[in-house]
């Protein structure tokens, strides 16, 4: 699968111009004072470059000859899992250092909070990529795109109607909750049910692709 990775890295690496415009979507948030949510959204940009490889492999029918190379479906399907993954992570963290680089400028953000956001961040990516691989290897990059818009709309529709039923959530303050908060249980909380999601979603994407045709 290490040929799978240095495939994968270079075409991120052909990609280097769209992570140009990063910067500076950074430095509008912080100074909104949205600093918060820095995290989450370079989580899910990073996980939305990593999916795009799968478009690349299959360019031109390309996925044809990528599958006469020494490795399973279930690798190829293994290796996206463990390189969106990556890619997620390596975008939380980099939010993560962008905002304690940002707080010596602008508004400094707690140390519970990032923690929280950080978490949120961890399990929404997990969630996203859940649904997002399965779907793409199955209906491909163009058509994934369209089922990706309905599913995230139902799900912010869903959202919407929570915070109608129960308003106390919507007026609550996340600056409340760091008072008890428990780090490791935190983690756990996060770790858990992603690392659940995401087996599921890679035993559902083996299959996939087990009785696809190219």
């Amino acid at each position: 699968m290490k040929g799978l990775f240095v495939k994968d890295l270079l075409i991120l690496k052909n990609q280097k111009r769209n992570f140009l415009i990063l910067p500076a979507i950074i430095i509008m948030y912080s100074f909104m004072g949205m600093g918060g949510v820095i995290m989450e959204f370079m989580g899910l940009i990073m996980l939305m470059y990593a999916n795009g490889t799968i478009a690349y492999d299959e360019f031109d029918n390309g996925a044809a000859f990528l599958f006469t190379m020494p490795f399973t479906r279930k690798q190829y399907v293994l290796e996206k899992y463990l390189f969106t993954i990556a890619a997620g992570i390596t975008g939380i963290i980099a939010g993560v250092i962008a905002v304690l680089i940002s707080g010596i400028f602008t508004v400094k953000i707690p140390f519970d909070e990032i923690a929280v956001n950080s978490a949120a961040a961890v399990l929404l990516c997990a969630m996203t990529n859940s649904v997002m691989l399965p779907v793409t290897l199955k209906y491909g990059s163009e058509k994934s795109r369209t089922v990706m818009m309905v599913v995230f709309g139902g799900l912010t529709a869903a959202g919407v109607l929570i915070l109608k039923m129960f308003p106390e959530i919507a007026e609550g303050s996340i600056t409340e909750f760091p008072d008890t908060l428990n780090l490791p249980l935190l983690i756990i909380a996060c770790a858990a049910p992603s690392a659940v999601m995401l087996c599921i979603s890679c035993a559902v994407s083996a299959g996939i692709m087990e009785k696809k045709e190219f």
